[in-house]
């Protein structure tokens, strides 16, 4: 099908996999949930702000499949931690994101998560 035979609602669907949403968070506390799926979160708080990712195992860690990824910057003055609830796993080398810095968090398994 080419793509001017497409229908509006075609198009919508086939590019929307490619933007995405941008998410501001002003407090310092988040818990990421669906609407967080492959988002660009951007914290602005200037206090120390914890993102917490639910426990694979828990109905509000299991809308993530394997591959879901999102990116955190810190835009405000205040540092970012990435934190866990339960047995996942995070792996990384530090889970606090510095002032100015991004980091991509990737769920590798069904209970382990990587952040780069």
């Amino acid at each position: 099908m080419a793509l001017s035979d497409e229908t509006t609602g075609q198009v919508d669907e086939r590019f929307s996999r490619l933007v995405r949403p941008v998410i501001t968070l002003t407090g310092t506390t988040a818990t990421v949930g669906a609407t967080y799926i492959d988002a660009y979160i951007v914290s602005t708080n200037g206090s120390a702000v914890t993102i917490t990712i639910p426990e694979s195992t828990a109905d509000a860690g299991k809308v993530f499949p394997i591959g879901t990824q999102f990116r955190i910057f810190t835009k405000g003055a205040g540092t970012v931690t990435v934190a866990k609830t339960g047995s996942d796993v995070l792996t990384t080398a530090a889970a606090t994101i510095a002032v100015n810095t991004s980091k991509i968090v990737t769920k590798v398994s069904a209970t382990e998560w990587q952040m780069v």
